[in-house]
């Protein structure tokens, strides 16, 4: 009732998650992991206000069309930096939504470290929304305590107008071609992503760069041959096969 969901929701608790997540519109769950069972009350009551903000949103068809939106045009940088800038202002309406029930801002914060902190190595599946990435959580607990913003929930009909808004942007950036003739350096906008906190748009620009076979790109790919991410690295490497460097043998022969 305090969040507002007018349907039924089943909350799970599974060892195969360290972090609380939520799956399914019609039908939503919420899994928390099996540690939430020795939670405080506070803390469950922060992460289920900020679960079941995602449900009462109806973010979950969003985020769908997000992904299909992301395989489709995959090429295009442009996609995954606002698909990016999209998860985002979705978890931050989601805080906003916990704040305005009266929990105070440090405590609010507080829970969400702990809980960021159990995440070690495991990922959320991307078509679910995790209370907590490591590429978003600092930009999120600066705006928890960030002043005079206005923390109440949009109205219907202002949501709507939002969604379609962006819909309506985002149709004509995504026809936008790839080299672009408003894209002045193509390799240094692709570089400086390659030192994104996501490893998706790191994969892209490695892949990217890969596709414009400029020789500029070759240091910087090498730098990513040791990327945290299996993935990163593995594009990474394809793409200085693509450039054809003498200077990138060495490192990949490392491997």
């Amino acid at each position: 009732v305090e969040a507002g969901v007018q349907r039924p929701v089943r909350v799970l608790l599974s060892d195969a998650v360290t972090v609380p997540l939520t799956w399914g519109a019609w039908a939503p769950v919420v899994i928390l992991p099996r540690a939430a069972a020795t939670w405080p009350a506070e803390r469950t009551r922060v992460v289920l206000l900020h679960e079941l903000a995602h449900i009462e949103r109806w973010d979950y068809p969003a985020l769908l069309m997000t992904e299909i939106v992301c395989a489709v045009y995959w090429f295009n940088p442009l996609v995954w930096i606002a698909a990016k800038q999209g998860a985002m202002e979705r978890e931050r309406a989601c805080d906003d939504r916990a704040l305005y029930s009266g929990i105070a801002s440090d405590v609010y914060a507080g829970h969400l470290l702990e809980i960021a902190r159990a995440q070690v190595e495991a990922e959320a599946p991307r078509a679910a929304f995790a209370l907590t990435r490591p590429w978003s959580l600092s930009t999120r607990v600066r705006m928890i305590f960030a002043r005079g913003l206005d923390r109440a929930p949009l109205t219907r009909g202002r949501m709507l107008s939002a969604g379609l808004a962006a819909l309506l942007l985002a149709l004509p950036l995504a026809s936008v071609e790839l080299w672009g003739t408003a894209q002045a350096d193509p390799v240094g906008a692709r570089v400086r992503e390659l030192r994104d906190d996501d490893p998706r748009t790191r994969r892209y620009a490695a892949w990217a760069l890969g596709e414009i076979e400029d020789r500029r790109a070759v240091r910087p790919l090498v730098e990513r041959l040791g990327d945290g991410d299996a993935d990163v690295r593995l594009v990474a490497a394809w793409a200085l096969g693509e450039v054809k460097d003498r200077a990138a043998v060495q490192p990949l022969v490392r491997l």
